[in-house]
């Protein structure tokens, strides 16, 4: 999966207006975070496909991690 290679640091990030990369110490919160927004996907385009079930997976985060 290429998440995998975001989280384990082997991808570079596209220079987004405003944007900027995951630091490398990142909570699984702020990364859920980044990753539910839509964020990951912005900055990450080649690695990270856009997010359909953005709610649902809010939820599950929520209640589970």
């Amino acid at each position: 999966m290429d998440l995998e290679v975001v989280c384990r640091g082997g991808a570079q990030a596209k220079v987004v207006p405003g944007g900027g990369s995951v630091p490398k110490q990142v909570t699984l919160q702020r990364f859920g975070e980044l990753w539910a927004s839509g964020e990951l996907t912005r900055m990450y385009p080649d690695h990270v496909k856009p997010k359909r079930s953005v709610e649902q997976d809010v939820y599950r985060l929520d209640r589970h991690v």
